[in-house]
């Protein structure tokens, strides 16, 4: 892709006409595809840093930048750094939401008010066995004591997807602490 091309697609986004925005995915799309799947080992995960880097770079394009700042824009090198800093950011919340599950379910085996450690300890596996994603959800609304209304802010959805989502966690959840006290 050449500087030019470049600048046509900055310029068709700026005035805001739709197919600009469809030109620079196409053209963008696979590479930055490729970049963000090196840095986070988890193709999903590429999937949603490159969407965000396309709806970041959009608004940037159409709020911050006037036409001829647009056509001085680098949009190549601009699209990689943005999907370089979420994909850091997304590790950099992994590690902490890693920690503070650590944190939470050793507090959870000390205090706990049953007395049971062994339940404590079955339970401390059955969440590390949930991905990522149903773990935080129970740390949220279990260990946190956050409401279905602050945890849609958090995952950026809906109440009825966040609820769905978590009764389905909590299935999961129980099936693994069935099967640990056989």
């Amino acid at each position: 892709m050449s500087p030019t091309e470049d600048s046509a697609i900055v310029l068709s986004v700026c005035r805001g006409e739709p197919s600009g925005v469809e030109r620079m995915v196409s053209v963008h799309q696979d590479a930055l595809y490729a970049y963000a799947l090196r840095l986070m080992n988890d193709p999903d995960e590429a999937s949603d840093v490159i969407q965000e880097t396309f709806i970041r770079t959009y608004r940037a394009l159409c709020g911050k930048h006037d036409e001829t700042e647009c056509r001085l824009f680098a949009l190549r090198p601009y699209l990689f750094r943005i999907a370089r800093n979420l994909a850091f950011n997304r590790h950099r919340a992994k590690r902490r939401m890693t920690a503070a599950y650590t944190a939470a379910t050793e507090e959870m085996v000390r205090t706990n008010p049953t007395g049971d450690s062994e339940f404590s300890v079955s339970l401390s596996r059955a969440l590390q066995k949930l991905s990522q994603s149903d773990r935080d959800l129970i740390l949220l609304r279990f260990m946190e004591g956050m409401s279905y209304a602050d945890m849609v802010e958090i995952c950026g959805t809906t109440e009825a997807a966040v609820r769905g989502k978590v009764f389905r966690v909590l299935q999961k959840l129980k099936k693994l602490l069935v099967v640990a006290d056989r």
